[in-house]
């Protein structure tokens, strides 16, 4: 019951309806992905999804909660990539 709310009401009227926010969503990160495959994606592209989220809200409707989750995402992929060269330097 609250999720329906939710989607039917505050969610709705800040970020649109969820099939024009995440058409949006989906252009973005194809265009992000070009011919990428599927099987190909990382980690990483899932976070970059997470952005493209983001970014479809804050064109819906600019609120600085936006910018500051898709920072955050941002952060989480540079954090990830960090992880990967210490990793791999820890191997050599």
């Amino acid at each position: 019951m609250e999720a329906q709310r939710l989607v039917h009401g505050d969610r709705n009227e800040t970020y649109g309806y969820p099939w024009q926010d995440y058409a949006r969503t989906v252009g973005a990160f194809k265009a992000l992905m070009g011919d990428k495959s599927i099987s190909d994606m990382t980690a990483e592209d899932g976070m970059l999804f997470m952005v493209c989220v983001k970014l479809s809200r804050q064109i819906n409707l600019p609120k600085r909660d936006n910018l500051v989750d898709a920072a955050g995402y941002l952060e989480c992929i540079n954090w990830s990539v960090e992880n990967k060269i210490a990793e791999t330097s820890e191997r050599s």
